[in-house]
């Protein structure tokens, strides 16, 4: 009686299967129809969002009144109208994910992706701090070294160096890193500073330091 029923049971089980698949299909091609729609969208868009830019000559605008020259004396190419385009294109990708999978009907995908937008800001205001970062420490190094004698040029790396560390902390705080991290981030930071410009000024003011030494020898040398 039991193996009869073996047959019937698995028909039972196909037929399940059939429907389930039946029954989801729907929403699986609407989810993929709605990523795919999504997807050629960010495309567009972003390449509308190029053109413009690269028409409106902002990459131009930008080096010239804003100062992105100062990141040659970090060798880093920022390309303005290129980020633009890639940002837009992300957002837009992640916007039709999220969507597909609210028709998807996955509410675990749509959770993670909603979490993901909560975060977005917090990266883009990172970023910004250390983006002004390098354009402040650029722009103080170039002040300094053009002011002071060469010898003492180690003064302004040093000024770009803690600025940059600073901008650094205020970054992974703004990520919401731990504290702990901060803290000992920001003692390595201050002591590579203070080791950096103790070597720097024992080489560069060594001279300075040696005749400065022979003016005070030499008043007691004339009185003998």
């Amino acid at each position: 009686m039991e193996l009869q029923s073996w047959p019937l049971a698995l028909q039972r089980f196909q037929q399940s299967m059939v429907d389930l698949l039946f029954g989801y299909l729907p929403n699986l091609l609407g989810a993929l129809l709605t990523l795919l729609v999504g997807w050629l969208i960010a495309a567009a868009v972003s390449r509308l969002v190029q053109v413009l830019l690269r028409r409106l000559n902002v990459q131009k605008f930008i080096g010239e009144n804003i100062g992105l020259r100062l990141f040659e004396d970090t060798n880093l190419k920022l390309d303005v109208v290129q980020v633009s385009g890639q940002l837009t294109y992300w957002f837009l990708l992640i916007t039709a994910l999220l969507l597909a999978s609210e028709v998807a009907g996955v509410p675990q995908v749509a959770q993670f992706l909603g979490g993901l937008f909560t975060y977005i800001p917090q990266v883009f205001s990172a970023v910004a701090i250390l983006f002004l970062a390098v354009l402040i420490g650029s722009l103080l190094r170039r002040l300094i070294v053009g002011s002071l004698a060469p010898e003492y040029g180690y003064i302004g790396t040093a000024t770009q160096a803690f600025i940059y560390g600073l901008a650094l902390l205020a970054a992974l705080a703004e990520l919401g890193i731990s504290r702990v991290l901060i803290y000992i981030l920001f003692g390595g930071i201050v002591g590579l500073v203070m080791i950096s410009g103790g070597i720097a000024f024992g080489l560069g003011g060594r001279d300075a330091a040696r005749d400065l030494i022979e003016q005070w020898r030499k008043p007691g040398a004339d009185d003998r």
